[in-house]
């Protein structure tokens, strides 16, 4: 499994590409999406608003993935894409703050997989961040 963002898919096909964001970009065409892996709208309009820290970000999303089962998610993610590489995709660009990377970490941390960035390959994620 793999993270990634919207921007790559203008010059890369990416067949198993699942959006984790609340909407997707016109201009890609993404397969498979899972809304359960996005933030929710009052979460992501107080951050953008800057009505709570990364921090308290973080808290939220932690509440909202943590009444989720990791082991499922992995299983659907797997079966949705079926030979394809599932790439959890978002909007946000390499280097920035992200929900993806803390989806990542989650499903790392729980079910034991290793979930590259697409392009990248392996990466340290700590704290939304990619590095």
């Amino acid at each position: 499994m793999k993270t990634g963002y919207f921007n790559t898919l203008r010059n890369n096909i990416i067949e198993g590409a699942v959006s984790i964001a609340i909407g997707a970009p016109k201009y890609v065409n993404i397969p498979y999406e899972y809304k359960a892996l996005a933030p929710s709208w009052p979460l992501l309009n107080k951050f953008r608003k800057d009505q709570i820290t990364e921090a308290q970000y973080i808290e939220e999303f932690a509440e909202q993935l943590m009444k989720l089962d990791p082991v499922c998610v992995k299983d659907d993610l797997e079966a949705m894409c079926g030979s394809r590489e599932p790439v959890l995709m978002c909007h946000c660009s390499p280097g920035q703050f992200c929900h993806r990377h803390l989806v990542a970490e989650w499903l790392e941390s729980t079910t034991g997989a290793k979930i590259h960035e697409y392009t990248k390959g392996d990466v340290n994620r700590a704290y939304g961040y990619a590095k």
